[in-house]
């Protein structure tokens, strides 16, 4: 009998029970329905506790349903370029110049 014959006549295993890489990342999929919830579900009830944290710390007025409270603050950091920004504005003013001496001295 030659090796391919014997390899063919050789019981395969069933592909569906052997266990895939992928099903270990799949960790909710393995759990049981009672402890199923949804990313949102978490996301809402996170945004719940943090409103109410931010409201029982900042005291802020009554939350009216025409307009939008908006919680932080700015601070003022300064004025102008920054070092970087001011090296490439100072590089491109001084390429504009360049080419407008080429030009009005004749240049194409």
């Amino acid at each position: 009998m030659s090796a391919r014959r014997q390899r063919d006549s050789m019981p395969r295993p069933n592909r569906s029970s052997r266990p895939r890489a992928w099903t270990v990342s799949l960790s909710a999929s393995t759990k049981s329905c009672s402890y199923s919830t949804t990313l949102s579900a978490l996301r809402d009830a996170r945004r719940s506790w943090r409103t109410e944290q931010v409201r029982t710390r900042a005291d802020p007025p009554e939350p009216d349903p025409t307009t939008t409270l908006a919680i932080g603050h700015w601070d003022y950091l300064g004025s102008g370029y920054s070092p970087g920004a001011a090296l490439l504005a100072a590089h491109v003013w001084h390429r504009r110049e360049l080419e407008r001496q080429f030009t009005a001295e004749g240049g194409c």
